[in-house]
């Protein structure tokens, strides 16, 4: 280029010289240099960078012209070629053409030639689809092959992992999948100035979706042709999809074909004829029409089995049987190329309609069957059902024997029945699942999918289908828009579902092993079966199995060859892989496939795991990619699966392969990355899992049912029951759960009534003990008046808690915690006060003793207010202890507020004869109370009353004390040390009958606990001296004394020391001090004993005398003890140290004589005894 174009009218002139791709790049560009230039900002070096960038594609479009062929040759032979000025016309007028022909017709290799005739393909290329691989590269050879010498530069082809197209071409054969994946970076296909579609009458998922996006792009390229070519297309339905566009057909080279009606089912047969013995009936047949190979289509590669083993039994080796079918590896598909010498009898599933052109064949057997994929809606899974074949595919069927000469086709089937079937077969997009569509189209950014112009459109519950699917992966939004995860899955080359177990494994550290399996899924399995060496083939690819999953086994498998790549060479590796019954062709399709995952991976920034991952997070990641394949093993031994779909495994699952044979039995739970549906529903790869994985893979699709609410007491919180399911499996079982995970209202509402109102927890928190001693002492005030209008209701209780505790507070362990972070004067205001909880400011507090006085011990009281409940009434609590010191008849009067209630009740009791005489009752109750002394018993105490205000003589009999109710009658509830009831009611009596008589006290025993013993007064004891303890929850006050220590209760002096005992009753305690102080004194006066027994005279006679009652020695030592308390009796009063010491001081100048007293007068009373 010489100078810089500087209008847009020398630029466009300037680019007819380049290619159109490259044109488009160069117009850009030249746009910012010249809005820099305007801003007098351009840089020669920019400019200079440009200009070359224009030569060097301007060079290569002239190096591309000058190897376009001057002539281009069509062979006449063609029928195709036979229509040549007419297809060149309508081209020329028309943007879409469609061209339809039987196959043999030439259209796949001279369309194109006659495009590159008219001068289309030299600045842009001309696109040519094939469904195929195989054909897209033998496409591409036989056109550069007619072409000439230059047409390997002007033809090329890409294929997956493989793009042939040089720089000059012309021609790119492609499939058609490599185009659609072209969209996403050419939405527009400039690379193009015409698309042919070839195959389009097999309405692939593909070739459907191309045609859409064709008739939506057209009026945006105006200069694009397209034309489409079939064999058996509807030539109408085409026509109208591209807007009446031109239809042309041109008939192919074939031959007369017989058609032959041979039913499996005669008019006057009741029974059918198994397939195979018509498959043997019609090769007997056609044996008798002369020499010829025979093709014979089944459904699938059972029955081709089933057949071959039929054949070869009933005519030995003069038969040479092959099969074809897709998994055959190339090896054993090739077979049926050579040349044989005997006839050869070939049964092949639908591969050999259209895909592949079988020599020789002369004869057709066709069963009218075929095994098609279809979507179950009802289960979602991909079904392979044996379906009859359209009336299209069976003509198809039958024209196969009609390529070298006249041929006869034999249909096991009516002309009724052939009549009967649909016209042409379902398109493949009514009959998969759309969710790849529909990610693709997102992806491309096309809006409103469910309008695309499909030539025949999806229904809309399929699209519904597609959708949930995507939803299901996480693709998509609740607005149907592609999320992160879903454009994420755009990028990978794989069905939505291995794309997103590709995305699972990345964050879960098992990548690479994803891919190995996602790639293997992706491709045909290399794993071959030859037929004859079935059994063969399974031990070898059985070493690769693990016990508990089949996915497991690709990566085994990959971890195998991919070892055996570091120590072989190419052709060794082929060698020994063949050896292995393992294609080398498909193990190539699998590491390319694993390399463009991994390719992608690595752009998008994700990094491969180095440590290999493990089993839980591998199939975790598997999980995402199949949730709905989830099954659960049920009694029959089948699986229970989403939306009520039963399924089996598939015996040759590595599942089975693995265990030993006692342990053969289904595992309970399996994820399974196919199903399919033939004579029954199989997964055919499947793995053991763990049913809880679910609930940290997909949560987003569990459904979670949740029960009554509840209160746990144990925790201090609300809790829920949960269950949870995915697609009707119940994968976690019915068990409680905090409820303020999914309801902090509620939640806190239940905290309030049952933690606090009802006290269901046992706290430590001083606050709201506080609040709950609060609540009983207005609750204890109704009880004593026996009305139920003091406290506030249940509702303002329920608000007065609720203003305390914090919102975002659902738990009592919370509420002590932040309780514990108040200050004391928060807490104090935060405790109820009792004026808040009564209903009325007037309301003051009920004047009712709260423990009955015994002596010095105070029994606590308890009332209730419970009108026929066994409670009701006034309780006092008793130990067992003490129930011998108990009064009983003393608990007859009641407490003082319910002591004239009962009085007045029972006047009522009384006979009516005597009962008139005291009317009003509770005035007489009244001024008889004035009369009674409580400390008699209360009936006693009435009846003398009674008979003083009216003269009338009453006994405690005439009163019906049974008749009084329950409350006015004091209920007696005996405890143990511990607290533990052991007995209660209002029957006294029977309570202590009720009791061991092991447990009662004698009545008036002390309750003297030694603490430590002393010879001497201990030092520091003080008198009088008051305790107080808590004994059964009741709180006795008593005194301590000093009491003697002795075996001997009649002989005191025998004591060896004085300890220190607690006993309840004062006088009782003191006069057992008393006793204590007269043994201290006696001890220091006991020197006295002996030296009067040392000058008693007759000592051995007075010894005689004493035997009956003692040793002479106690006798003095008696005499002496008595000496000391008749000297100093007992009133009462507390003695202390300093007192015994004053007796001993009094007593000792005199004590001799006194006792020599006392002991004279003994001894005469012995003597007159």
């Amino acid at each position: 280029m010489e100078q810089w174009p500087n209008s847009k009218q020398a630029l466009e002139h300037c680019l007819r010289q380049v290619p159109e791709e490259l044109a488009d790049k160069l117009r850009r560009e030249w746009h910012k240099l010249q809005k820099s230039r305007q801003r007098g900002q351009m840089s020669e070096h920019a400019v200079a960078q440009w200009q070359k960038r224009f030569e060097m594609a301007a060079g290569l479009q002239s190096r591309k012209l000058s190897l376009w062929p001057k002539d281009i040759a069509f062979p006449e032979a063609l029928p195709v070629c036979q229509r040549l000025n007419d297809i060149s016309a309508l081209l020329s007028e028309h943007q879409v053409i469609i061209v339809a022909g039987e196959t043999g017709s030439g259209k796949t290799t001279q369309l194109p030639k006659m495009c590159m005739q008219q001068g289309r393909g030299q600045r842009a290329l001309i696109g040519h689809t094939q469904p195929r691989r195989l054909a897209a590269r033998s496409v591409a050879s036989r056109l550069s092959e007619e072409l000439g010498p230059t047409g390997e530069q002007l033809v090329g082809y890409k294929i997956r992992f493989d793009d042939k197209v040089p720089e000059t071409a012309a021609v790119a054969v492609m499939t058609d999948g490599v185009l659609l994946a072209e969209l996403k970076s050419d939405p527009l296909l400039k690379r193009y100035d015409t698309l042919i579609i070839d195959e389009a009458h097999e309405r692939s998922l593909n070739i459907d979706f191309i045609l859409g996006y064709l008739k939506r792009l057209l009026p945006k390229r105006p200069d694009l042709k397209v034309i489409v070519t079939s064999a058996t297309i509807e030539t109408e339905k085409f026509s109208r999809h591209f807007g009446g566009a031109p239809v042309i057909e041109v008939s192919g080279r074939t031959y007369p074909v017989d058609i032959r009606y041979r039913p499996l089912t005669e008019p006057d047969e009741d029974v059918a004829r198994e397939p195979i013995d018509g498959i043997l009936l019609a090769v007997d047949e056609l044996d008798r029409e002369g020499p010829g190979d025979i093709l014979v289509f089944l459904p699938g590669e059972r029955e081709i089995r089933d057949t071959a083993t039929a054949l070869r039994q009933h005519y030995g080796p003069s038969r040479e049987v092959l099969p074809l079918y897709a998994r055959l590896s190339k090896a054993e598909q090739q077979r049926i190329f050579r040349p044989s010498n005997g006839r050869r009898i070939v049964l092949a599933t639908n591969v050999a309609e259209t895909s592949l052109t079988v020599p020789g064949i002369r004869y057709v057997i066709d069963t009218g069957l075929v095994r098609i994929n279809r979507y179950s809606r009802r289960n979602k899974i991909a079904r392979l059902p044996v379906e009859p074949v359209s009336q299209a595919s069976a003509n198809q069927r039958a024209g196969r024997c009609g390529r070298v000469a006249s041929g006869i086709c034999i249909r096991l089937y009516s002309e009724d029945d052939f009549a009967s079937r649909p016209e042409f077969t379902d398109p493949e997009i009514k009959r998969v699942h759309l969710a790849s569509v529909i990610l693709k189209m997102l992806d491309l950014g096309l809006k409103d999918v469910e309008r695309f112009p499909f030539l025949e459109p999806p229904e809309r519950r399929d699209w519904r289908d597609g959708y949930r699917l995507l939803a299901m992966l996480n693709a998509i939004d609740q607005h149907g828009r592609l999320t992160r995860v879903g454009r994420w899955m755009a990028q990978l080359p794989l069905d939505p579902r291995l794309a997103a177990i590709i995305i699972a494994a990345r964050q879960r550290h098992c990548l690479k092993e994803a891919a190995v399996i996602c790639a293997g899924l992706s491709v045909v399995d290399p794993r071959e079966r030859p037929f004859e060496k079935r059994q063969r083939a399974d031990e070898l690819h059985r070493r690769f199995d693990t016990e508990a999953s089949d996915f497991w086994s690709w990566v085994n498998l990959w971890n195998y060859v991919h070892d055996l790549k570091q120590t072989l060479s190419g052709s060794q590796l082929r060698k020994q892989l063949k050896k292995e019954m393992l294609s080398w062709l498909r193990m190539r399709d699998w590491w390319e496939t694993f390399r463009q995952i991994m390719d992608i991976c690595r752009r998008l920034g994700w990094r491969a795991n180095e440590q290999p991952g493990d089993y839980e997070n591998l199939h975790k990641a598997l999980l995402v990619g199949f949730p709905d394949r989830v099954g659960q093993k049920t009694a029959e031994g089948d699986y229970q699966g989403a939306r009520h779909m039963r399924f089996k495994l598939i015996r040759s699952s590595a599942i089975f392969a693995r265990l030993p044979q006692e342990k053969k039995r289904n595992p309970k739970w399996v994820v399974a990355g196919e199903i399919i549906e033939t004579r029954s529903i199989f997964a055919s790869i499947a793995a053991v899992i763990d049913p809880k994985w679910t609930i940290d893979v997909v949560p987003h699709l569990l459904k979670t049912t949740y029960f009554d609410a509840f209160w746990s007491k144990r925790r201090g919180m609300a809790m829920i029951e949960r269950q949870r399911s995915l697609f009707g499996l119940i994968v976690e079982g019915r068990h409680p759960v905090p409820l303020d995970e999914t309801d902090k209202k509620t939640a806190r509402a239940l905290l309030i009534r049952e933690g606090l109102m009802a006290r269901q927890w046992q706290t430590r928190s001083r606050a709201i003990l506080a609040c709950w001693k609060a609540i009983d002492q207005v609750k204890e005030e109704e009880a004593m008046a026996r009305r139920r209008d003091r406290l506030v209701d249940d509702d303002v209780l329920f608000e007065l808690w609720n203003a305390r505790v914090p919102t975002s507070i659902t738990r009592m362990p919370q509420l002590e915690k932040w309780l514990r972070r108040q200050s004391p004067q928060a807490l104090n205001d935060w405790i109820f006060k009792p004026e808040e909880l009564r209903r009325s400011e007037q309301d003051t507090p009920v004047a009712m003793p709260k423990f009955w006085k015994m002596g010095a011990i105070e029994l606590p009281l308890s009332y209730c207010f419970e009108p026929g409940s066994e409670h009701d009434g006034v309780t006092v609590t008793v130990p067992v202890r003490l129930v011998g010191d108990l009064d009983a008849k003393q608990f007859d009067w009641m407490v003082p507020s319910l002591t004239h209630e009962k009085v007045t009740a029972l006047i009522k009791t009384l006979p009516k004869n005597l009962r008139r005489n005291f009317v009003p009752a509770p005035d007489f109750a009244r001024a008889a109370l004035e009369r009674m002394d409580r400390s008699g018993e209360l009936l006693t105490e009435l009846c003398l009353a009674l008979t003083k205000m009216t003269g009338i003589e009453l006994t405690p009999d005439d009163f019906e004390v049974t008749a009084l109710p329950a409350h006015l009658r004091m209920r007696f509830r005996i405890v143990d040390e511990q607290g533990k009831v052991l007995a209660e009611g209002r029957d006294f009596d029977r309570l202590l009958k009720s009791l061991d008589t092991d447990i009662k006290m004698p009545e008036s025993a002390p309750t003297a606990r030694p603490v430590e013993c002393w010879p001497h007064w201990p030092a520091g004891f003080r008198v009088p001296q008051k305790v107080c303890r808590t004994e059964s929850g009741i709180r006795i006050q008593q005194f301590l004394a000093l009491a003697p220590v002795s075996k001997d209760e009649r002989r005191p002096w025998r004591a060896d020391a004085v300890a220190v005992t607690d006993i309840a009753d004062e006088r009782q305690a003191a006069y057992v001090h008393y006793q204590g102080c007269v043994w201290l004194a006696w001890r220091q006066l006991a020197d006295v004993v002996d030296w009067y027994l040392q000058q008693l005279p007759e000592k051995r006679q007075r010894q005689t005398l004493c035997k009956p009652w003692g040793s002479l020695h106690d006798l003095v030592a008696g005499l002496l003890w008595r000496q000391i308390g008749q000297t100093f009796g007992f009133d009462g009063q507390w003695i202390d140290e300093p007192t015994i010491e004053t007796w001993v001081k009094t007593l000792r100048p005199e004590i001799y004589e006194r006792l020599d007293g006392a002991v004279q007068h003994a001894f005469s009373i012995m003597q007159d005894a």
